[in-house]
């Protein structure tokens, strides 16, 4: 960008090309083009001393600035003048730059030469000025309102225009749609047809080529810009849920008007602050309020269009507990919001099509720090707001710190401020985080250091206004209620914590009379021991909740309710994901209408909703993370009624860290008898498979009849099978925790053992048959000698539940699938001490891994709805897209140029191997897929789905050559044997309790 610089002397002088780091403040002028061209100061012109010599073109010049100095500014820009109309590549970076230059501009004028106004009918009021309905009716017939390359300083009235006052206000342009904003262009002229689409491209966001001559093909090329650019942001993985306004968060509270003024005030002057610090770091211990403080100050910033992007973690909130979705959620969020870094954002994604797949320091530096680093420095004083909330609630310690470095970057940024408001509890992690960044990179605020009697005032502003809300709606007519004491003793038990506050409000306010409603306020001021700090009175809240909820029972019934508390409200606590209340009782194998009863007088502590379908699926979750710290704490739920043992609820629930996805929870009644996976023998002639009936089935291939059920060893589903390469034995692996081996010539059983303390995902043989390596939900591989059922050895798989195990093909590596995303690779012969190879590139659970023939390279298959291809040695690796839910099986081709995947989507896909192009997708299915394998003659390939059946594929043409279906003989009866708490029926061989018809992450 050129601007020009007035003089003392009255003189212009051009400067220098600037960059956009290094723009000074600078005025910018909006006009029509002379009839004339000939008559506008050009840049040659200016540089070569020529400019007088065009009087009307220069009085533009003199006009701007003469206003720009009268203004303080000694630059100004104009585009007769600042651009080389010669240079089509510097003519084609400003038409694409201009809009962002406008925007960007201090001040703006506009040069109307063509206003005339007849005063020869005023006579009878002379030496007065002319009425301003003269004036504006000359100002409407300005050129200025009709041309095509004004439009993009959006200065001109609604009343002339039609562009909404919105978007003349300076709202983001994003919340206007793409029809919306063409149509701005309907009544605009341009000397030529190709500029009426040239003019849209800052207002769009997007670069495009100019070719003149074109015609009406530069709209049809702006319009698949726009969609290109559309595509690029929708491949971003976003966390619906984080944003502090997204619908989940609707109902959450903000600060009331006249408290928390001062801790909100100092937010904003450090926000709006010259200094250098770029982080706000506000920590408190639980219930202070530091969350209604970060929505309060981002809805304050998203209303006057300052907001760059708000994520808000939740423990036991899915995604929102996990950081790999951060960046990229901001990133979609600031795109969404703000035209001017919308278009960098979508050129890094277009430069980096794996650019979800990177770390987060890196995703953080092209996502956000360099895009925002492109955007023109118009003003020093501009900010722009990030909100992270409970970053303690973020699972991964090791991502916290991680996310804490990459952040403080953010003072990288020069040409306007970035500020970002983190709030959390002082963990040890964060604490030391902080303690690592100079002074002048954060400022930090202690909750606890704000005067008590500032916090007692404002928790009794609170308790007045929610009491009083509530009398009006329930009209009671008592203005007195509650008395100044009353509310003084509520004030002195919140012990400055807002969430005991929100608490007891809503457990006054859930009485059912005013008789109940007092005793109920009674109960919370007389209850409490005054000595007690804030986390006993937080901890005796509860407790009164609770009991309170069970003084309806009978004496005779109590202890059934106390155990149908602890069943319900442990689920809801120690759930990854939040379900809603249907899934819900047939995760716990629960009446629903007992559910519902059970939680009726829960509302205090449970955000319980009204009105839930399968079309707006609303979960139940809890108010406040506290309570989820009080219920599995036995030191704060002194109360054994109540008290939730983290360890036996989740051994209860057949689960530990297990992912829920609660849309997809499976219904017991649905696809009973699902197949889970399949096996070749090595002759290609017969195929294993193994389904929710504890036995695995045997088939002849050509005929498609069944040979022989091998059983007697499980008493659960057979989640995975495996025949070892003599083709002499059969092994599987099942939900009761046990691995059994069987003789596949006559079928008896060798042995079973009961290998694990979780489900059996995984068995495969190694590839001379000697050991079985078997992986399971417990986060250990177990690998035993074939021949004896002797354990020789336990993988720990560092924490985290094993999906899927296979060998190399030199036997000599175990590869393993997990739900953390991540693919590690176990050396068997080198230290049981000595830590994996991990390849981290999934954004969700691994649900299959595949060595390729040679060894070279593995498969992958992950609810992130990608199959990713891996270097074995380098760790590179290429991602096939196309799948559109979760990719449950993956396998290599015996020759290894070939790749399958099955879905959730229905489909198996079948993929180039070194290209990863897409050969084929097989679509007869017509229930999500289980498992994909083909035979060892690379002939036919199998596909297991969740409706009972295997289907047979031509692997020449992929036409279906034939299925096995003959599974209902071994449902001997409608009904289902009674499960154990959190076990439904349909499950998954991954055994996330929340997959669409049994299969998951």
């Amino acid at each position: 960008m050129r601007l020009i610089q007035y003089e003392p002397s009255g003189d212009y002088r051009l400067e220098r090309e600037l960059g956009t780091e290094s723009l000074p403040k600078y005025a910018i002028l909006s006009h029509t083009w002379m009839l004339d061209n000939e008559g506008e100061v050009s840049l040659r012109d200016l540089t070569q001393g020529l400019a007088k010599t065009k009087p009307e073109g220069y009085e533009k010049i003199r006009f701007c600035g003469e206003r720009a100095a009268h203004d303080g500014l000694n630059h100004f820009w104009i585009d007769t003048c600042c651009i080389d109309q010669n240079s089509s590549a510097v003519l084609e970076e400003a038409i694409t730059s201009m809009y962002a230059w406008y925007r960007n501009a201090d001040r703006c004028y506009v040069y109307l030469w063509d206003i005339t106004l007849d005063t020869s009918s005023l006579e009878d009021i002379a030496h007065q000025p002319p009425p301003m309905h003269l004036w504006e009716s000359a100002f409407r017939r300005s050129r200025w309102f009709t041309r095509g390359w004004t439009l993009q300083e959006l200065l001109a009235p609604q009343s002339v225009t039609g562009i909404p006052v919105a978007a003349l206000r300076g709202t983001s342009l994003a919340s206007f749609s793409v029809e919306e904003r063409l149509c701005w262009t309907e009544n605009r002229q341009t000397k030529r047809k190709e500029d009426k689409a040239y003019c849209l491209l800052g207002i769009f966001g997007v670069s495009m080529n100019h070719r003149y001559g074109e015609g009406d093909k530069a709209f049809e090329r702006l319009r698949r810009k726009i969609e290109n650019k559309n595509d690029l942001l929708s491949t971003l993985t976003m966390a619906k849920d984080a944003a502090f306004n997204s619908l989940h968060n609707q109902h959450e509270p903000i600060c009331l008007e006249d408290t928390r003024s001062g801790i909100l005030n100092q937010i904003r002057a450090w926000a709006e602050g010259s200094d250098s610090r770029c982080i706000f770091w506000l920590n408190g211990i639980a219930g202070t309020g530091k969350s209604t403080i970060a929505r309060t100050i981002a809805r304050v910033y998203y209303d006057v269009g300052a907001l760059g992007g708000s994520y808000f973690f939740s423990k036991g909130g899915g995604d929102l507990s996990k950081s790999n979705r951060l960046v990229t959620t901001l990133a979609g969020q600031l795109a969404a919001g703000m035209s001017e870094p919308r278009r960098h954002i979508s050129e890094a994604i277009a430069k980096r099509e794996d650019i979800v797949e990177l770390s987060l320091r890196d995703q953080w530096k092209h996502l956000i720090i360099d895009p925002l680093s492109k955007i023109p420095n118009h003003s020093t004083e501009r900010s722009i707001l990030l909100v992270i909330d409970a970053l303690d609630e973020c699972n991964d310690e090791n991502d916290i710190r991680a996310i804490i470095k990459i952040l403080a970057t953010a003072q990288t940024i020069v040409n306007f401020r970035l500020r970002i408001l983190i709030t959390s509890r002082p963990e040890t992690p964060i604490r030391h985080g902080f303690n690592q960044m100079s002074g002048d990179q954060r400022e930090v605020f202690v909750l606890e250091d704000i005067s008590p009697s500032v916090i007692n005032q404002d928790i009794g502003l609170y308790f007045r206004n929610r009491l009083k809300a509530f009398c009006e709606e329930r009209g009671f007519d008592d203005d007195d209620w509650p008395d100044s004491r009353s509310i003084m003793r509520l004030v002195e038990n919140a012990s400055g914590l807002f969430i005991w506050a929100a608490t007891a409000c809503r457990f006054i306010c859930k009485g059912t009379r005013f008789s109940n409603i007092e005793k109920r306020l009674r109960m919370l001021i007389h209850g409490f021991s005054s000595g007690d700090g804030p986390e006993k009175k937080l901890d005796q809240i509860y407790i009164t909740v609770l009991r309170e909820s069970a003084m309806r029972a009978a004496d005779d019934e109590k202890e059934e309710l106390y155990l149908m508390l602890r069943q319900v409200i442990g689920a809801i606590a120690i759930l990854y994901s939040p379900l809603h209340m249907e899934p819900l009782s047939r995760l716990l194998d629960l009446n629903l209408r007992d559910v519902n009863e059970t939680l009726n007088d829960l509302h205090t502590i449970l955000y319980i909703p009204k009105h839930s379908s399968a079309e707006d699926p609303r979960p139940v979750r809890l108010h406040h993370p506290t309570f989820r710290d009080f219920l599995l704490n036995k030191d704060s739920c002194i109360d054994v009624d109540f008290f939730v043992d983290e360890k036996k609820a989740h051994r209860a629930m057949g689960i530990n860290d297990v992912w829920f996805a609660e849309a997809d929870i499976p219904n017991p009644r649905d696809d009973f008898n699902y197949v889970s996976d399949l096996a070749f023998t090595p002759d290609s002639k017969r195929i294993a498979s193994g389904s929710n009936f504890e036995a695995v089935r045997f088939w002849d291939v050509a005929t498609k009849s069944r040979l022989r059920k091998f059983e007697g060893g499980a008493t659960d589903k057979m989640s995975s099978v495996a025949i070892s390469p003599d083709s002499k034995t059969l092994a599987g692996g099942s939900d009761d925790f046990t691995v059994m081996v069987w003789s596949i010539e006559n079928g008896a059983l060798h042995y079973s053992v009961k290998a694990h303390t979780g489900w059996v995902n995984s068995v495969v043989f190694s590839p001379d048959g000697t050991l079985l390596a078997s992986g399971s939900m417990d986060q250990t591989v177990a690998l035993w000698d074939v021949s004896t059922g002797q354990e020789v050895k336990r993988i720990d798989n560092q924490s985290s539940c094993v999906n899927s195990a296979t060998f190399s093909p030199n036997g000599a590596m175990v590869a393993t699938g997990s739900v953390d995303g991540i693919l590690r690779i176990w050396h068997l012969f080198k230290s049981s001490d000595e830590m994996p190879r991990m390849l981290d590139g999934h954004s969700g659970p691994i649900n299959s891994v595949r060595y390729s023939p040679s060894g070279s390279h593995i498969v992958s298959g992950s609810d992130d709805m990608m199959v990713r291809l891996w270097n074995a040695a380098t760790e590179a690796s290429i991602i096939f897209r196309g799948h559109t839910k979760k990719v449950m099986a993956v396998a290599f081709a015996p020759d290894g140029h070939r790749i399958a995947s099955g879905s959730e989507d229905k489909t198996v896909g079948v993929w180039d191997a070194t290209s990863g192009a897409c050969l084929s997708i097989l679509l007869e299915h017509i229930s999500g897929i289980n498992s994909v394998v083909f035979s060892p003659d690379c002939n036919i390939l199998a596909s297991s789905s969740f409706d009972d059946e295997v289907r047979l594929w031509d692997v020449r043409s992929w036409e279906m050559a034939g299925k096995l279906d003959e599974f209902d003989e071994d449902v001997h009866s409608g009904t289902l044997a009674t499960q154990r708490m959190g076990q439904p029926s349909a499950c998954d061989r991954n055994h996330d309790l929340g997959a669409s018809k049994g299969h998951s992450m």
